[in-house]
């Protein structure tokens, strides 16, 4: 939801399966990271979006919460 906020540790490392933020040239993302093979993917959590290749992408957060606003 467009009101919910996210609550991010600044680091640049995360493991398999955390939800990161993540820079792609001048955009950020949230999205689960998985490393498949030698190659790192960028997993959305909603099925109608496509996984985004995480090669070139900076990890700059960690979601350490979501904060939802009923």
């Amino acid at each position: 939801l467009s009101d919910d906020l996210v609550v991010v540790r600044p680091q640049q490392n995360a493991d398999d399966g955390q939800i990161v933020v993540a820079r792609i040239e001048d955009e950020a993302t949230v999205k689960r990271l998985h490393r498949r093979r030698g190659k790192i993917w960028l997993m959305p959590e909603n099925e109608n979006y496509d996984p985004i290749d995480g090669t070139d992408a900076e990890i700059i957060g960690l979601v350490k919460a979501v904060v939802r606003e009923y």
